[in-house]
């Protein structure tokens, strides 16, 4: 039945419109018990932006819950808050995890292997460098790329921000206790960095292998002591293992890392890591 508001007094439309209201109160009222009673499928994934590419991809498959990936934090943030808020039940770590994480009751599942890849700029002919010439210029030892065989041309070191792990891998892997020149320039997100690279003729920088997957940027990926950046390349000097931290009390984070070692999940983390063998 159609109502014609213009045949109806202004007292009619006003209690008609408070008893539309009130239907419509109840209405919410009642989906949001539902709601609420609902058993939540819900993962919230946070941290590395490198892991991230194998938790973006699972999302996409991983049937039993749906996954949301926040990696403002980056590794190193992530990993903090993970240990002063007791609601967060799964981050990516990517690099070695600590073992005292074990007494507070978090888990750590390692998933695969990253190579931290070195790039410089198109245009520069440079094709291998030594773990020691890489020292030399994060600490300002080598200047200008004729230092190293290349071109004249001025040096430009790039690092990812503090809170990823990668910068704190490639500091142990490279400089050792030592720090890295201040003038560096930081780079944030770890995924601006190809095309930072690409923009700058002197740059060079690091990046996961994972970034280069996916990134379309014009760079040139160097070997390190003669050895291909590639996670399958075992004597490759800059690799790293890759970490899910997770607590067991999250049934559906607990399913979903039973899931990590299956066929499926391992063919995901092949597109760019090496898988851990079973």
């Amino acid at each position: 039945m159609r109502l014609n508001l213009l045949n109806l007094g202004s007292i009619e439309v006003f209690l008609l419109v408070c008893a539309l209201s009130y239907l419509v109160s109840c209405n919410s009222s009642n989906s949001l018990k539902v709601e609420e009673n609902a058993p939540s499928n819900r993962i919230e994934y946070i941290g590395s932006s490198t892991i991230a590419h194998f938790i973006e991809d699972a999302s996409k498959v991983y049937k039993p819950a749906t996954i949301t990936v926040d990696t403002n934090l980056e590794s190193m943030g992530a990993k903090d808050l993970m240990l002063a808020d007791e609601s967060i039940d799964l981050i990516g770590y990517a690099k070695q995890a600590p073992p005292e994480l074990a007494e507070l009751g978090i888990r750590s599942t390692m998933i695969g292997t990253d190579a931290l890849t070195v790039i410089v700029n198109k245009t520069n002919p440079i094709t291998n460098l030594s773990l020691s010439q890489l020292k030399g210029i994060y600490m300002h030892k080598f200047t200008n790329w004729k230092e190293l065989g290349g071109p004249d041309l001025k040096i430009v070191p790039l690092i990812v921000s503090q809170q990823s792990a990668t910068q704190h891998t490639f500091k142990q892997r490279v400089l050792g206790d030592t720090e890295y020149y201040t003038e560096c320039k930081i780079v944030n997100p770890d995924s601006h960095m190809p095309m930072n690279v690409e923009e700058e003729p002197g740059a060079i920088g690091m990046i996961s292998h994972s970034f280069l997957c996916s990134s379309g940027a014009q760079v040139r990926v160097l070997r390190v002591n003669g050895y291909s950046p590639s996670p399958l390349e075992q004597n490759y000097p800059i690799l790293r293992p890759l970490y899910l931290l997770w607590r067991p009390q999250n049934k559906n984070v607990a399913q979903f890392i039973s899931w990590t070692k299956t066929e499926e999940a391992r063919k995901l983390i092949e597109n760019c890591f090496r898988p851990v063998d079973n």
